[in-house]
């Protein structure tokens, strides 16, 4: 059965690749594929190398004002964050980060491009 926050991931990563050359810190735009269903043994290899819960879809780590980034959520239907993505959500607007939670890969688009003040492009 695919999952439809992983196509909405692909999807994203389809229009940050198409994107790329009109808006270059694309480039830094990376997915940590910290969740998911895995057999037990790369969960255990995953965990030994120190994935936590918790962690964020993507990041930006590009300048922008006063933040040092952005950090994507991609959740599906009536998800909501766990609390442990919750608390590190809290944790980087702390430090200054910009966090979004999208539902679709438009949204997570819109919201990159907001913050890097770039047109949306589609």
């Amino acid at each position: 059965m695919r999952h439809k926050e992983d196509d909405q991931c692909r999807y994203l990563t389809q229009w940050r690749c198409a994107n790329e050359r009109r808006i270059p810190e694309l480039r830094w735009l990376y997915h940590i594929p910290a969740g998911g269903k895995r057999t037990p043994v790369t969960g255990a290899i995953l965990k030994s190398m120190g994935t936590r819960p918790g962690l964020w879809d993507y990041f930006l780590p590009v300048h922008r004002g006063d933040s040092p980034g952005l950090v994507v959520e991609m959740k599906h239907g009536k998800n909501k964050l766990t609390k442990e993505q919750a608390e590190l959500g809290e944790h980087l607007r702390s430090q200054g980060w910009v966090t979004a939670v999208c539902y679709h890969w438009h949204e997570a688009a819109q919201a990159i491009c907001d913050y890097l003040g770039v047109s949306r492009g589609f």
